[in-house]
């Protein structure tokens, strides 16, 4: 907290401890960083300190509305205060035992803060508030001798109400593993900018509008992350992770989603080739072998219904082929088939397989099935 920088880097200590802030400009071509603040030997890389500097800086970005307080203006909204609790959460709760490399960065359109350890209490319960379960509560403790903690939990309550007062779209945390890190992102931007919704009416269409609040979100969402997923929205919207699965289903059933891995892997994003009402786009086709060995346990396996999911199957794959034909008359990947068509490389992978044994594709690297630059293209052009 208050040490010096070589005594914190002692090799009895910490000597990993880094704290990094930077500032990353709109062009990265000719700068990486438009301001930086790391252990360069001209301050003590403490936490106070580390404070004390960055925390203006990112205060600085935050708009300050006349607002009165009895007859005096109010310099400091909910949004600084939100600020100032999300820094100190981001110090009292990272696990310096592991790789002790904290980062704040200020990117165009939003604020990420980067810490080392895992949540100590749940997802869900991080956005409900209340819960109390502090990694180094000396830590905290000396923040709150200064008036800046308490230990109530309601850290994360002040940073969601600090941006509903700004308008802005609502934060949330992502825990990854391998190395274990936490990361908050606290969005600088509105969620249905005149530019969010003008940008989706031309992938989607000028019905786009007309959407439930909850998709319109998800595809707002997937427009400015690129990648978004089950989890990262469980804390955007107030849906109960099954009816989200579901709803996120819908639309990838709708084309208006792509889906990319498996179980908890999967992301989703963007299907910017959409075509309305397309039964090509709106059909998920799964393997046959696999359709009929549901049909075959399923009290609903009549001999019509089987044979009316085989031709629709049939039907689907017809139609994949075809814009595959249209599609590889150069070389493409998998994934940009997968992309430029709007189905699941799974999907895709079965497909290019069953074009190749019929002799249709030919592959760049046809000894090397595997090779991870694989790309396909018709035989005969």
């Amino acid at each position: 907290m208050f040490g010096k920088t070589e005594a914190i880097t002692d090799p009895a200590c910490l000597p990993d401890f880094m704290l990094d802030y930077r500032e990353i400009p709109v062009d990265t071509s000719k700068t990486r960083w438009a301001d930086r603040l790391y252990p360069d030997g001209t301050w003590e890389c403490n936490l106070f300190q580390f404070y004390r500097r960055v925390l203006p800086k990112l205060h600085s970005f935050i708009p300050k509305p006349f607002i009165l307080k009895g007859d005096e203006r109010q310099e400091e909204t909910p949004t600084h205060e939100a600020i100032r609790e999300a820094f100190i959460n981001f110090c009292v709760h990272s696990s310096y035992n592991r790789s002790p490399r904290l980062v704040i960065e200020k990117r165009v359109a939003s604020i990420v803060l980067r810490n080392p350890g895992t949540l100590l209490i749940s997802i869900p319960q991080y956005y409900e508030g209340g819960h109390s379960e502090c990694r180094n509560p000396s830590l905290q403790k000396m923040f709150g001798l200064i008036g800046r903690s308490d230990k109530a939990g309601s850290g994360v309550d002040k940073i969601l109400k600090g941006w509903k007062f700004a308008k802005w779209r609502r934060p949330y945390v992502i825990e990854k593993s391998h190395p274990d890190m936490v990361e908050l992102f606290l969005p600088l931007e509105s969620l249905f900018s005149d530019f969010t919704i003008d940008s989706l009416k031309k992938i989607y269409g000028e019905s786009v509008s007309d959407l439930p609040h909850n998709e319109l979100t998800i595809l707002a969402l997937a427009l400015s992350e690129e990648d978004i997923s089950n989890s990262s929205l469980q804390g955007i919207l107030d849906l109960h992770p099954s009816d989200l699965t579901k709803t996120l289903k819908k639309m990838c059933k709708n084309n208006m989603l792509i889906a990319y891995g498996l179980g908890r892997g999967t992301v989703y994003r963007l299907n910017k080739d959409y075509i309305a009402d397309s039964n090509l786009a709106r059909f998920n086709p799964i393997n046959e072998e696999v359709m009929n060995n549901q049909l075959a346990s399923s009290d609903l396996a009549s001999s019509d219904l089987a044979s009316s999911l085989k031709e629709n199957i049939i039907a689907q794959d017809d139609n994949a082929k075809a814009m595959i034909r249209i599609c590889c008359r150069q070389w493409k990947s998998a994934k940009e088939i997968s992309l430029k068509i709007g189905r699941h490389p799974t999907y895709i992978r079965e497909i290019l397989k069953k074009m190749l044994n019929d002799g249709e594709l030919i592959q760049e690297y046809p000894n090397q099935p595997t090779h991870p630059a694989q790309r396909y293209r018709l035989k005969s052009l």
